[in-house]
């Protein structure tokens, strides 16, 4: 007892001097740029108390509290779907440029009967696509809490585009907001330089449940026996020869976007780059090059690429062939909304096209990509055009396998069961339509609010269900905390890789120099590995591959078992050597080398 007693006191003085050194980096920072208004708080609860049904929002006086006399109280009385159901609003007037380093500062605690409390801060565009720049999920006990929470400006907002928002629809609680500030620092200071509230997730602790289970299903679903024997010439067999494994390739799908200037230019950074996805990954993405507006203005380019790729034995997903809003389609295609027949003939003689190009030159196509959100095609030809372009696409290449694409699936603590639902709506349609929907494409884009690993291996198992492979299509992690980015990374591709429904998982994209959000790159601009780099090769080139010697027993035989994939198994005995190639699949394998 004692000793759990003097455990809690030194975890909790090293919290108070964690939190004493992030306060003492606040005051060292220039004044910045207030972003939020100043009376953000109340206009939140003003906002909220009239249009929720869920619960209260109230601007409430509060004694003793640090630094502020009045706080926003949001007391949740019935949990809605999904917890932004009860969250606050405010717009702000300030615009925002992309990439700037912002920093938002409140306080929080437990209120009323609630021990205990829970929330969200959300800074995100106040309209479609309500692009995030940064949603951290916070817990707060009856005592005030400060938190710090550093990000970057995903996109530049203009004015009225910032919204900013409280969710707290995760449980019945009430909790109070105080002393809310948001502020930019531009791009003179870095985002290592600002004060920072520590992130962890469920399911982070090394004794986690859920690790035993994962670990048992990768036992069982990602290696199998390989049979190794070794005889003669004349069919002696023979016990003692030296047998050296060596895996050469896996089976799973480990990848990641690539872009096509460095894999086709010249210069040393281009040469690193080209070094990285030869040897690193045995499945990618074409980023940008394949999309139809790049397609249409230099074919030539994709093809280079697709080239480059296979002649460096990589596969090609396709990504994509039909993105169905105006703003992602050529600019004649939208032009066509008047004219159904035309938009759909359009539409499928570009996927007979693309798809016909590359006929037998790549693995998967993403044929139809987030289709939740960008509805306008289907808001002019019905949701029947998705299966009239899956079906177009496998009569143009009836070799590759075609996948359904979207994002918001895994990510934001997998909350977000609007999206996932009516992902699940379309995938069923397509398969009640006898679309050939081959694959299930989850996109993985992370930031602060870190999913449980027992909630995305749920979603796994509802998407399972629908009986064909999911693929992590395009993770990235961005938070300001490299040790939880790794982490993260790590405990991420494990349960997703311990999952029998999964197929493959792709990063999207790895250098911070070609990276859509540059923190979120394994690699830095200067090629040094950062920790959840780090984390993807130890996994894959070394807890998850198989190289080891052994030798042969009674009957010239010996049984390893590995990782599935492409090995070389060579056999020694005495003066005499052999190598041979085998391809260990999920059934097993049997070699037999005559030396």
């Amino acid at each position: 007892m004692l000793r759990c007693i003097l455990l809690f006191l030194a975890l909790t003085v090293s919290a108070l001097a964690d939190m004493a050194a992030q306060d003492a980096r606040f005051k060292k920072l220039p004044a910045g740029r207030e972003i939020s208004p100043p009376r953000a708080l109340e206009g939140m609860a003003l906002a909220l108390a009239k249009t929720n049904k869920h619960g209260i929002a109230e601007y409430v006086d509060v004694k003793g509290a640090p630094g502020f006399e009045k706080a926003l109280r949001m007391t949740v009385r019935k949990v809605p779907e999904n917890p932004w159901g009860f969250q606050s609003h405010a717009k702000c007037a300030a615009k925002v440029a992309k990439g700037e380093v912002m920093l938002a500062v409140f306080w929080a605690r437990a209120a009323g009967t609630s021990d205990e409390g829970e929330g969200t801060f959300v800074f995100e565009l106040a309209r479609e696509p309500y692009t995030k720049s940064s949603a951290f999920r916070f817990e707060c006990g009856k005592a005030w809490a400060r938190f710090y929470v550093p990000f970057v400006a995903a996109r530049d907002y203009g004015e009225d585009d910032v919204a900013l928002h409280f969710q707290a629809g995760s449980a019945k609680q009430a909790m109070e907001i105080g002393g809310l500030r948001v502020i930019s620092y531009g791009k003179g200071v870095a985002l290592g330089e600002l004060p920072y509230t520590p992130l962890t997730y469920k399911g982070r602790s090394a004794d986690a449940a859920w690790r035993k289970e994962a670990a048992d299903s990768i036992e069982k679903e990602r290696k199998a026996q390989l049979t190794i024997v070794v005889h003669s010439i004349s069919g002696k067999s023979l016990p003692g020869a030296q047998v050296r494994v060596r895996q050469q390739r896996h089976a799973y799908g480990f990848g990641s976007a690539v872009a096509a200037s460095p894999l086709l230019d010249e210069g040393p950074d281009a040469e690193i780059y080209r070094g990285i996805v030869a040897n690193s990954f045995n499945r990618v993405t074409v980023e940008n090059d394949m999309k139809w507006p790049e397609f249409e203005r230099n074919r030539q380019r994709a093809l280079d690429t697709v080239k480059w790729l296979r002649d460096a034995n990589v596969a090609v997903r396709g990504h994509n062939l039909l993105w169905p809003g105006w703003t992602r389609l050529p600019k004649d295609v939208a032009a066509l909304q008047d004219k159904p027949d035309a938009l759909r003939k359009r539409i499928l003689d570009h996927v007979r096209d693309e798809a016909g190009t590359f006929k037998g030159q790549i693995a998967e196509w993403d044929v139809v990509n987030e289709p939740v959100t960008n509805t306008d095609v289907q808001r002019v030809l019905g949701n029947g055009i998705l299966a009239e372009v899956f079906k177009a696409a496998r009569e143009a290449d009836p070799q590759a396998k075609l996948f359904i694409n979207d994002y918001g699936i895994l990510s934001h603590g997998g909350t977000d069961t609007e999206h996932q639902d009516a992902y699940f709506r379309i995938i069923k349609g397509l398969m009640d339509a006898k679309a050939p929907v081959q694959g299930i494409g989850m996109q993985g884009h992370f930031n602060e609010q870190l999913t449980p690993l027992t909630k995305v291996w749920e979603i796994l198992n509802r998407f399972g269900a629908l009986g064909v492979p999911i693929e992590i299509t395009e993770h990235d992690i961005n938070a300001w905390d490299d040790e939880v980015m790794a982490d993260y990374t790590r405990d991420l591709m494990t349960a997703v890789f311990a999952h029998p429904a999964t197929s493959g998982f792709i990063t999207w994209g790895f250098w911070e120099k070609r990276h859509w959000i540059p923190n979120a790159a394994q690699w830095t601009g200067a090629w040094q590995p950062r920790g959840h780099g780090k984390v993807w090769y130890d996994l894959v080139f070394k807890k998850w591959w198989t190289n080891l010697n052994t030798e042969t027993g009674r009957g010239g035989m010996t049984k390893v078992r590995g990782f599935l994939g492409e090995y070389t198994v060579e056999a020694r005995s005495g003066t005499k050597t052999k190598t041979v190639p085998v391809k260990l699949g999920k059934g097993g394998a049997r070699v037999e080398i005559e030396l």
